[in-house]
């Protein structure tokens, strides 16, 4: 793993060994192991490297071939690359080295762009062709790994870190008004968006081809739920076994040692189990939590450690988070609100005085059907069956009449719910209950809403509902996620927190051939007797306890509530009321006065609200008004703003 950059240019500017340098080097821990950089006529590019593979010098990047006319700059791990590596070597290219880096330059030599669709792992990948004077960025099916670029009057900035960009643009770039908003309703910023305006993303599964003649986008993966196999229950539940298994071992190859992020559920479970069945060596487990808080997660990955006799590490945490929350902001380097990033961060610091590289058990949501909001379809359409349709628009209205609370546990409240969800299905039943959505209007100062009108910050939701129209509304569910909440929370979260603390982390259910797969099985299976996962959980029951995989889905339980009404409440108050963010003036601070009275009051629960706010102002102060630095005590940014 690690972090790359670069400026291609094309003559038009003149760079300098010091700002290709200052580049790179803002991403240390991304690549804390060696450092490496060129200037050519045309570009400048620049790497910081953890080793993983090939631990020699001779692996060391940037990396060029024989005659010198192909570069590259590579982020992450081709999981395939000791195949295409013979395949090459049948093919008469020579090796100076054991890495997947030097894979890729043979290989686009050989296939050109068709690299892309060959490999298979996680990567952001820069490469440089002189001959054909063309710089191409891709990135990986699920956009593990990040890449950012800015184009400034035909010189295009990269890097794997949005500030590496920021740091040597001509100009401070503006703050997007439709990233904000999108911010404050995702709780992260898509990936159609960043938060400065002029920068922009490449997509998951999709590389560009910048030249003098522009810029050409190609899309060579999406999630296609299109086509279904028809086999047998027992069939499909052997391919998903054997695709698994294939997954977890082709993320073991190291130079370095493996542990996983053992946080109790089904999957980081079932990943554990299966390493543990396939390794020959004592393997290391890590699982956190905070005093005085729930205790089943703990539990549950003691028990898993103890069942396959893992080298178990528990970090139990108090509830104060001011020591690493800064540098957390600075890690992230966008706004980001979700807030089981910190016990990420925290477990992946504890893991690195041990490891190198943390497999995890994210995707198994994604692929397999694991979230509630999966299922919800399912039973609205059990519900109409019940209920016709035609009786939906009184049974409604009857109910509101009635205030029955859509969102309680109660029979009427299912019903309503289920009421609204069918008629807003997909547009209006789909979106982040831990941000703003039922409160924009209310949020924002009038004057800053009025120059979104038009923008609708649900949008990354309905653009990928509107590709898959016709399918199942299971599936529908299911690609729209894989397209948007795992690319730019659950992806972003495990990239920066671990990468923060130089550590690879490895996601077995992300590997291609086994999504491919589980995409073709029908939702009807996938959602058996109702239960979420249900095919994942027939195959843990192989290698785990029944009574660790049919439990309520939890997740790292995080106290924000007790962060913001107690170890941070001074400092959350002033913060988030500054008098910068005051002078912005984006938004109505009467209405933020209200909801952080109600939360104290307990009138209502707006905590995932409010520390976005908190997060948001955070980051304004280091990256927009540049008043308070990474390592500052949070306290002292108590002081400055007083």
């Amino acid at each position: 793993m690690c972090g790359i950059c670069g400026i291609y240019h094309q003559g038009k500017i003149e760079v300098s060994p010091a700002q290709i340098c200052r580049m790179r080097d803002l991403m240390i821990e991304r690549g804390p192991d060696s450092a490496g950089y060129e200037l050519l006529p045309e570009i400048a590019l620049g790497h910081r490297r953890l080793k993983i593979i090939d631990l020699s010098d001779k692996a060391n990047q940037p990396m060029t071939n024989s005659d010198r006319s192909i570069w590259t700059v590579f982020n992450g791990e081709i999981y395939n690359y000791r195949e295409l590596r013979q395949e090459l070597l049948a093919g008469g290219y020579h090796f100076n080295s054991n890495s997947d880096t030097e894979v890729l330059l043979h290989g686009y030599a050989e296939w050109g762009t068709e690299l892309f669709r060959k490999i298979t792992g996680m990567f952001a990948i820069a490469i440089y062709d002189s001959r054909k004077q063309q710089l191409i960025l891709g990135r990986d099916r699920v956009g593990k790994k990040p890449l950012y670029y800015a184009d400034k009057s035909g010189v295009i900035y990269f890097a794997s870190d949005i500030k590496v960009i920021t740091s040597v643009l001509p100009s401070q770039p503006m703050v997007s008004l439709p990233a904000l908003d999108c911010y404050l309703h995702h709780i992260a910023v898509p990936d159609q968006h960043t938060i400065f305006e002029g920068i922009r993303k490449i997509s998951p599964g999709s590389f560009h081809i910048f030249s003098e003649n522009g810029q050409v986008a190609t899309t060579y993966w999406e999630w296609d739920y299109s086509h279904k196999v028809v086999n047998d229950e027992a069939t499909i539940l052997q391919t998903c076994e054997e695709l698994l298994i294939q997954a977890v071992m082709r993320r073991t190859i190291s130079d370095v040692p493996i542990g996983t992020m053992l946080s109790g559920g089904v999957d980081s479970s079932l990943i554990t189990a299966i390493l543990c069945r396939n390794a020959t060596r004592r393997i290391k487990t890590f699982t956190m939590g905070f005093k005085n808080y729930p205790m089943e997660d703990i539990l549950a990955a003691r028990e898993v450690a103890k069942l396959y006799d893992t080298d178990h590490t528990e970090l139990i945490l108090d509830h104060n988070v001011t020591e690493n929350l800064l540098e957390l902001v600075w890690q992230f380097g966008e706004p980001f609100a979700d807030s089981s990033a910190i016990p990420t961060y925290l477990i992946s610091k504890a893991a690195r005085q041990y490891i190198t590289v943390m497999l995890t058990g994210d995707g198994g949501d994604e692929a397999f059907g694991g979230y509630g909001r999966t299922i919800v379809p399912r039973n609205a359409q059990i519900f109409s069956r019940i209920i016709p349709p035609f009786l939906h628009p009184l049974i409604g209205n009857i109910l509101g009449g009635l205030a029955i609370n859509p969102e309680s546990d109660s029979v009427l409240g299912k019903a309503l719910y289920y009421i609204d969800y069918l008629k807003g299905f997909p547009y209006e039943s789909f979106y982040n209950t831990m941000g703003f959505h039922k409160y924009r209007t209310s949020l924002w100062n009038p004057e800053y809403l009025s120059r979104i009108t038009d923008h609708n910050p649900l949008h990354p939701f309905h653009e990928n509902f509107n590709k898959v129209k016709g399918l199942n509304p299971i599936d529908q569910v299911l690609f729209t996620d894989g397209m948007t909440r795992l690319v730019y929370d659950y992806l972003v979260k495990i990239d920066r927190a671990t990468m923060a603390n130089s550590i690879e982390c490895r996601s077995p259910f992300l590997d291609t051939a086994l999504l491919d797969y589980v995409a073709k099985i029908s939702p009807k299976l996938k959602f058996k007797n109702h239960q979420t996962k249900y095919l994942l959980k027939k195959i843990a029951e192989k290698y785990l306890p029944k009574k660790l995989l049919y439990t309520e889905k939890r997740g790292f339980g995080v106290p924000v509530d007790r962060w913001i009404q107690n170890d941070l409440s001074g400092i959350f108050e002033t913060v988030v009321f500054n008098r910068y963010a005051r002078q912005r003036n984006y938004f109505n601070y009467d209405f933020i006065h209200k909801i952080w009275s109600d939360q104290r009051t307990s009138v209502k629960d707006h905590k995932h609200r409010l520390w976005s706010l908190f997060w948001l102002e955070l980051w304004q102060l280091m990256f927009v008004d540049k008043i308070i630095t990474r390592d500052m005590p949070l306290r002292e940014v108590e002081r400055i703003l007083k």
